[in-house]
């Protein structure tokens, strides 16, 4: 409800997004329609071949016929311009691993509760320019910055515990733990001082906060992946494992069964 202001709402965004034409513009094609179902099928049922493309695929559809359509219609879309954000990090793990892992689930939550904060910063900073091309984000309908304000907070302070998880999986190390601790809360800082200044200056500030904390979080979640070798780096810590492909083991399989070729050149 904290992104849904005025007499605008979830369910009649929804409904006026659903009678535009631009959400099947393309969808006319029944093949098309069935594609998408397939892929989506694809995903539910777990069929590792085939779960990162059919990400990458729903993905693109969110942003096309969802999170598009809805910029001018709701401030829920930026909910679903997170989901769309949120979404590459299980597209590269499922590619890697061929399986959709607690680490792959955490790694896209970590990015869309992200970026919730990061994004209102920016829209609260340039409020006026979404208002003139008649986006409807959550600063441009709330004029005191209240309810901004409010989800800036509630949405950074659970970035602490998120980041920290991932050493409880036992996808990195203790090192990486204690970054994000101090990390998310100097992130939920300047998320404070947004909450009780609500004006530009402390809305750059949180953003600028936002574009330093991502990248430290998962350079450290990177490094602190076990021994401290060129390998471990790539490979990572128990709990993550790279998978081949059956093409690829049948490939490896053939080669250590066929038979050593015989060397009948001139050695002279």
């Amino acid at each position: 409800g904290l992104f849904l202001v005025g007499d605008l709402d979830v369910v009649e965004g929804v409904e006026g997004v659903l009678q535009s034409n631009e959400v099947f513009a393309g969808l006319e094609r029944v093949e098309d329609l069935l594609f998408f179902l397939d892929l989506l099928v694809a995903v539910v049922g777990g069929l590792d071949r085939e779960a990162d493309a059919a990400l990458a695929a729903i993905n693109i559809l969110l942003y096309a016929i969802l999170y598009t359509p809805l910029k001018p219609r709701t401030t829920f879309n930026t909910l679903i311009g997170a989901v769309c954000g949120a979404i590459p990090p299980l597209i590269g793990w499922t590619a890697v691993t061929h399986s959709i892992d607690p680490g792959a689930w955490l790694l896209g939550g970590l990015l869309f509760v992200w970026q919730i904060p990061h994004f209102l910063a920016l829209a609260w900073m340039y409020r006026e320019d979404y208002a003139r091309g008649g986006h409807e984000m959550l600063p441009v309908r709330d004029h005191d910055g209240e309810i901004t304000a409010q989800v800036v907070l509630l949405t950074t302070l659970p970035l602490v515990p998120m980041a920290m998880s991932a050493t409880a999986l036992g996808l990195v190390g203790p090192v990486s733990a204690v970054v994000c601790a101090v990390c998310g809360i100097g992130f939920a800082w300047f998320a404070w001082g947004f909450f009780r200044a609500r004006d530009d200056r402390s809305a750059r500030r949180l953003f600028l906060a936002s574009i330093t904390y991502l990248p430290v979080v998962l350079a450290v979640m990177t490094i602190d992946r076990g021994p401290g070798s060129l390998t471990s780096l790539f490979r990572g810590r128990g709990g993550v494992t790279v998978e081949q492909t059956p093409a690829a083991a049948a490939a490896q399989n053939a080669a250590e069964q066929a038979p050593p070729t015989q060397d009948t050149g001139d050695r002279r």
